[in-house]
Parts: structure tokens; C-alpha cells; sequence
């Protein structure tokens, strides 16, 4: 049986995955994963990762030096694109230049490759549905360098995305007509795939990450240890007690924190995942006319936070599931612990993906020249000279052509932002014409009775919750009839007024978080305000300084002269 290692260099930890397979079955023969040290040197990156791949390649007892490798990470960037069918070359020119819009960096960093999907006729002309994956050099170069140093050879180069299609396709996970989403929970990054018919749609990065979880669970130990040793204790909490629910125990006494306690701490960690993935099922509803997602399914070491399913479940309104198809494979009881495979399975998809047979199939490893290039120069230099004249005047021409695409692309997508404009004023008119009406309606009634209301009382209130770090932009008292209102079913009473209040936290993520939650629990503490709910949470990207934007809403008691007094 022909043997196949997956290597996946994440920046938590390293899995490696040994498969021995044939055309009817697949074997998994070895199970490894080392953690990487955090706070490592950038000089040091490469040389100490190498040294902890040399142990776990040790350890597996692999023969071969040829491996498969799946990079994840920052800048990594997947685009749907259609394009009309044009030699490859012209179609990699129009691609990048295509793809300068959605990258953070410059395109001349990127090494690009893509992947076609579908082809079709559109008005008369051919067409490709491509799938296009752009990479940062250094990052290939990086993980290149660390499978090298560690006596190893990169067979094939993929992204964690097509890895776990590849996983998704062997487990015949997805049926036709269905759409699944698939989340990622990475140390780092949470990533998004959103599947239909068995191909991939869509993708999407954002955070708050494992790590972030364990960053705010470290805040709250009482104990003035080694940070990385909190941090370990972070992630023992993460594991044992995971996101309390209301029928456990309120306390944990061998590691020392409250579970009620500890969920109010990560709750807008909780409530920022649940808004980002929404977020993301929305925009690909907008852009796929509303197309619904069946369910869905995590993976990655962070998808073992326990109780996480059942959470996202509730919060989605969606069906979810741990996907870890390690669990259905035969493996060999001698190398492979199956406890490993039952906790830390949803780890290794991305390893496992990259060792089974590739079915999409995207590499980045450098095309292997061609006889002619390898041919010294300077033995056909009376042939050369002749041929490179006439190789110019063709690159004159092809030069032209190609700009030329560029231009009938442009123009195409001026067209289309025009016709959007147009129908956008056409809204605003028909807007602007409903407002005057609503504006002459509302002129027929008569002015309603301002209630006095203690508004002073209330701001003093508020103005000393307010931390250092934190600057309001909006505070507004309503009635219950605002659309902002705590959640429903409330026992306020139907004179309750409502407090809507947003603003800006600035620093770092964590000091953020710990900000908003800092204001949501003085309003929770105080008599005057019940029913505190966080609306949302969003980073700010308009100030020189790291901010997120939120929202809380809760009602304001009734009014009672002495209730107000200090």
C-alpha cells in the first residue's frame, strides 16, 4: 500500500498524519501533534519549530522524506472570480489584477494559483467560474524552510481550505443540494467555509480566536504566576469546564474560578463569534440570493471548548456538529491512541486532508522548469538573437491584447456600478417621497406630553460606570417602542424606559473586551437598570489606535423620587 505523510505547521502546533491507502481503503498508521513554544524570537521561528518537527518525525518512525503540507494564516485570501477563457498566461495577468482589490498587501508579495470550477457560455462568450487562492510569499517560504531544515521534502504545498474539502469529499459529508458551513476554530484566526453540492463558496477569516478566549480567562485567575503557566491554566479551564451551562455546578474548586463568574467574562467573546458568523452567513445570503445553510460543523483544536456546540446551536437556531471523520477511519492500534482520535481529532483535518489523494487539488509549489530553460544561452546565441526579436515584437502584441482586457474588465465593472448607482437614486426618490407622506401624517396629530424624567440622575449614573478607556457616542432614553429593546418576554413593566448606549473601547482586544464587560456589569449591579443586553460588537478601524465599537440596551426602572437619591 503506497504511503502518504500530511504535514500541518500551524502557529499553535504541528500534526502530522501517516496514511497508508489503496484505491478501496485508507489505513491511518500514525497520530502526532507538538505544541509550538510561544513567544519565540522571529530570528529563532524557523530553527525551533524545525527541531520540534525532527522529534515528531522521530517519534513517527516515517521512512519516506517526501511529505504533503497545508499552510494556514494571516493573508491567506480565497475569491470566487469569473473570468472570460483566455490563454493561461493573460488569465494569471487578469487575475492579479483582479485580486490587488481584495489583498492587504501588495499583490507583488502574493503567489497566486486557482482552481476552476465551472465553465460556461455567457453572451456568446466563454467563461470560467475560478476559485483563486492568494498566498503570501514569506509564509511559503517560511514553512518551505522549516520541512527542509528538518531533513524533509515538500511534495505537494496546499491551504488548510482545500484540505478540509478534501476531508469533506472522502467522508461524503455534504449531499447534493445541501449547503454547510464549516468553522474552523485555529489559535490564532476563526475561519469560515461555506460548502453547496460538494464545492467550496465561500470563504471568510475574522477573530476572536482560541487564544483571545484564553487571554480573558487568564485575567480572572487569581494567582500572580508565570504568565505562560496562567496561560496554561487557561486552557485547562477551557478544557474542563469549556462554556458553563445553567445544570453544572457553579464552582470548580481545583482550579479556583467561578463558573458563573467565568461565563460573564466570556460572554462577549461568545457573543462576538456568534455576530461574526452571521455576519458572514449574510453577506453569502446577499450574494447567492438567499440561500439558506442547512448546518453546520466545527473543527480545529478550538472546537473542543466544551459545550461549544450546543452553544452556537442555540445562539444560530442552526443544527451543529463536531465533524471528526478520524473517528470512522481504521487505524493501527499499535501507533494509534484512540483517545487521541476521540478528543484531539478535529485537530489534524487539515494533515489528514493533505495526505489523502487530492481530488481539488491547488499547489504552490514553484512549476518545474522546462528542458528549453535548463539549455545554456550561449551555445544557441546566433539562434537566440533572431528569435528574441521576434519574441518581442510578439510581447509588443500580447502587451497590447492584455491591456485591452484590462480595459473591456474595467469597463464592465464601471457599467455595473453605474447601473447600481441608477437604481440606487431610484430608491432614494422613492424614499424621499415616503417620507414626505410619513411627515404629512404625522402632522394631523397632535403633540404629545413630555413626562418629566430624572435625566441628570441618570447620566451621573452612567458617567461613573464609564471606564477611562471607553468614550460614549450616543446615550438615548426611549420608550419601549424604540426598536432597541432587551430581549423579549421581559418582566419590565410596559412604563419602563429603555437606556440605548454605544461607544468606542480603545486598546488592545482584550482591554476592550474587558471594558464593555466592566460597563454591562456596573449597569447589571445597579438598582436603577434591569435587563442589560450587549446588541453587538465590532472592531473600529478609523483611529491610529486598536478600538471596537458596541452597543448595549436595558430598561430603566420606573421612576420614583427617592429611588434617585445618592
Amino acid at each position: 500500500m503506497e504511503e502518504t505523510v500530511g504535514l500541518d505547521i500551524g502557529s499553535h502546533s504541528i500534526k502530522l498524519v501517516r496514511l497508508k491507502k489503496s484505491s478501496k481503503k485508507h489505513i491511518l498508521t500514525f497520530l502526532g501533534i507538538r505544541n509550538i513554544p510561544r513567544g519565540i524570537e522571529e530570528e529563532e521561528d524557523v530553527k525551533t519549530i524545525s527541531s520540534i518537527l525532527k522529534l515528531l518525525i522521530e517519534e513517527s518512525g516515517i521512512k519516506t522524506r517526501k511529505v504533503n503540507l497545508t499552510l494556514s494564516g494571516p493573508g491567506i485570501q480565497l475569491r470566487r472570480i469569473v473570468m472570460p477563457s483566455i490563454p493561461k498566461k493573460e488569465l494569471m495577468e487578469a487575475i492579479r489584477w483582479e485580486m490587488k482589490t481584495y489583498l492587504s498587501y501588495p499583490v507583488e508579495e502574493a503567489i497566486l494559483r486557482f482552481h476552476i470550477i465551472d465553465q460556461f457560455i455567457q453572451d456568446k462568450t466563454k467563461r470560467l467560474d475560478l476559485l483563486v487562492v492568494a498566498c503570501p510569499s514569506n509564509l511559503i517560504e517560511r514553512a518551505t524552510a522549516i520541512v527542509n531544515d528538518a531533513g524533509l521534502e515538500v511534495k505537494y504545498l496546499s491551504v488548510s481550505a482545500f484540505s478540509l474539502w478534501n476531508t469533506l469529499l472522502f467522508t461524503d459529508e455534504i449531499k447534493i443540494g445541501e449547503t454547510v458551513a464549516l468553522l474552523d476554530f485555529g489559535a490564532k484566526r476563526t475561519n469560515l467555509y461555506l460548502f453547496k453540492d460538494g464545492i467550496l463558496q465561500f470563504s471568510r477569516e475574522f477573530t476572536p480566536s482560541g487564544d483571545d478566549l484564553s487571554h480573558t480567562i487568564m485575567e480572572e485567575i487569581p494567582s500572580k504566576e508565570d504568565p505562560h503557566l496562567l496561560f496554561e491554566m487557561a486552557e485547562r479551564i477551557k478544557e474542563e469546564i469549556g462554556i458553563p451551562l445553567e445544570s453544572e455546578s457553579l464552582k470548580n474548586e481545583e482550579i479556583h474560578i467561578d463558573s458563573s463568574r467565568l461565563m460573564f467574562v466570556i460572554r462577549p467573546i461568545l457573543e462576538k463569534w456568534v455576530s461574526e458568523i452571521n455576519r458572514s452567513i449574510e453577506y453569502y445570503r446577499m450574494q447567492f440570493y438567499g440561500e439558506r445553510i442547512d448546518r453546520i460543523l466545527i473543527s480545529g483544536g478550538g472546537s473542543s471548548l466544551k459545550n461549544l456546540s450546543s452553544y452556537l446551536s442555540r445562539e444560530l437556531r442552526l443544527p451543529v456538529t463536531t465533524f471528526n471523520p478520524l473517528s470512522e477511519v481504521l487505524y493501527d492500534p499499535e501507533n494509534v491512541d484512540p483517545k487521541v482520535i476521540d478528543q484531539r481529532g478535529t485537530s489534524f483535518l487539515g494533515a489528514f486532508g493533505a495526505a489523502l489523494s487530492e481530488p481539488k487539488k491547488i499547489n504552490f509549489l514553484p512549476e518545474k522548469a522546462s528542458f528549453l530553460e535548463k539549455v545554456s544561452i550561449d551555445k544557441f546565441i546566433f539562434i537566440i538573437i533572431p528569435i528574441l526579436t521576434i519574441l518581442l515584437f510578439l510581447f509588443l502584441i500580447w502587451q497590447n491584447e492584455t491591456k485591452l482586457t484590462r480595459l473591456q474588465i474595467e469597463r464592465e465593472e464601471k457599467m455595473s456600478k453605474i447601473a447600481k448607482a441608477e437604481s440606487l437614486l431610484s430608491e432614494m426618490s422613492r424614499l424621499k417621497e415616503k417620507e414626505e407622506k410619513i411627515k404629512s401624517d404625522l402632522s394631523l396629530f397632535p403633540s404629545l406630553m413630555i413626562k418629566p424624567f430624572p435625566f441628570g440622575e441618570i447620566l451621573l449614573e452612567i458617567s461613573e460606570l464609564v471606564p477611562a478607556n471607553v468614550t460614549l457616542t450616543a446615550l438615548e432614553i426611549g420608550s419601549k417602542t424604540k426598536k432597541q429593546r432587551p430581549n423579549p418576554g421581559s418582566p419590565a413593566s410596559e412604563e419602563a424606559s429603555i437606556l440605548y448606549l454605544s461607544g468606542l473601547a480603545f486598546g488592545s482586544d482584550i482591554q476592550t473586551l474587558s471594558a464593555i464587560s466592566k460597563i454591562i456589569d456596573g449597569l447589571e449591579r445597579s438598582q436603577k437598570f434591569k435587563n442589560v443586553k450587549l446588541l453587538s460588537t465590532s472592531e473600529n478601524k478609523d483611529y491610529n489606535r486598536s478600538s471596537a465599537q458596541f452597543e448595549i440596551v436595558c430598561y430603566i426602572e420606573s421612576f420614583k423620587p427617592e429611588g434617585f437619591k445618592r
